[in-house]
């Protein structure tokens, strides 16, 4: 009843609703001033309704498209110092009228190192206040890591909890009011620091999405470790060796290093016999005694193949540098089923299509993620397209 009574009086006196349509109560410019520990605010501005362009990640990256019809948002950049070895950068974007009292946090993938841009438009459209951050380093890969103690750490679970405070304090300080409900929302390596971030902080956050998480990082790193000596001894033998097959391999023989040399031995054989070229299709009639009656494994170029058949275009569009987008739309479909259905990293799914960069493929990823979660039409295409390619 008392609940009834005050909602009735913010109805009668006209006040400001306390939950849904918030608007602003600070002008977004002010943040800059703004007094958080460990925190240095690096930009504050307000960003007009209509398209707008991420930054690029790293140099020598091709600018970003504009990505059209976002809100008028404040966006909010800092930097982070937990430790006197610290460089976490996180963005807090809180849209400037129609907030819906809710803060999203959005996660990262592989090994992270951007801003999650998408990830924020697609919350920011749907009236969150959203954060992300690079997790304290930038571009991907692992080379920050060596002799970096503290960067790892943030890494792992420190710089997600950091931007997650930050942010609710940001938000707080934007419209005199904090958020009433936070959520995680993130696949895959945004799994991973779900589950860290529910580990470590359970207070952090009111509800988690952790898709996909990626939590098998020792067996990733056997994997890896595989295809490496393959590349190795296929670079020994003067021999080409496909990604698709050397993952293929990778993934089946798992003994140790005498098998898995071995097996290349006999595809090597074999295509000098046969006249043959490798492929996934010749070692799993090759190789096949060898592993058994196991499940099917799903290769990259599977994907490819099922998908170009799916929307109607060439195998070779998958690996080209066509930009319309009755050939990008596909591609960036099949490089997030690379993602959900493979083991391969970013950097090994964009190499498998064409040699594109690991943020084109994250961009993709996140893009069409984001569109399966919106679209339920868009999902029910992406699941018969998943179906045929498990089949």
């Amino acid at each position: 009843m008392r609940n009834s009574r005050l909602w009735l009086v913010w109805l009668l006196v006209g006040l400001p609703n306390p939950v849904f349509g918030q608007s602003p109560a600070a002008p977004c410019e002010g943040l800059t001033r703004l007094g958080l520990p460990n925190t240095t605010v690096t930009l504050a501005r307000t960003v007009e309704a209509g398209a707008f362009t991420p930054p690029t990640a790293a140099a020598g990256e091709a600018p970003a498209a504009p990505v059209p019809n976002l809100p008028a948002f404040c966006r909010v950049a800092a930097t982070l110092a937990p430790s006197s070895d610290s460089d976490i950068t996180i963005e807090v974007w809180m849209p400037a009228a129609n907030w819906n009292g809710k803060f999203q946090a959005v996660g990262n993938g592989a090994f992270n190192g951007t801003i999650p841009y998408g990830a924020m438009m697609a919350a920011l459209r749907r009236g969150y206040a959203t954060g992300g951050t690079d997790t304290g380093h930038a571009g991907g890969g692992a080379r920050w890591a060596v002799g970096h103690p503290e960067k790892v750490i943030d890494f792992g679970w420190r710089a997600v909890h950091e931007m997650t405070v930050a942010s609710k304090k940001i938000v707080a300080a934007y419209y005199a009011a904090g958020p009433r409900y936070s959520y995680w929302n993130g696949c895959s390596a945004g799994g991973r620091q779900a589950m860290k971030a529910a580990q470590r902080f359970p207070e952090d956050f009111n509800g988690i999405i952790a898709g996909a998480p990626g939590l098998d990082w020792t067996g990733r790193a056997a994997q890896a470790t595989r295809v490496a000596i393959l590349k190795k001894k296929a670079e020994i033998e003067r021999v080409r060796l496909p990604d698709d097959v050397a993952y293929l391999i990778a993934s089946r023989i798992k003994a140790n290093i005498r098998e898995i040399e071995g097996s290349l031995t006999r595809m090597i054989a074999f295509c000098s016999l046969s006249g043959r070229e490798m492929s996934v299709e010749l070692a799993q009639e090759v190789l096949s005694d060898l592993w058994g009656e196991e499940e099917k494994i799903i290769t990259i170029e599977h994907i490819q193949r099922k998908a170009a058949e799916f929307f109607g275009i060439k195998l070779s569009d998958m690996r080209a540098k066509n930009r319309t987008k009755a050939v990008a739309f596909p591609r960036q479909i099949a490089m997030f089923l690379a993602r959900q259905l493979t083991h391969a990293s970013l950097t090994e799914v964009g190499r498998t299509f064409g040699g594109k960069d690991h943020t084109t493929v994250l961009h993709a990823v996140e893009k069409i993620q984001t569109m399966v979660q919106e679209d339920p039409k868009f999902k029910k295409t992406v699941d018969t397209l998943t179906q045929s390619i498990t089949l």
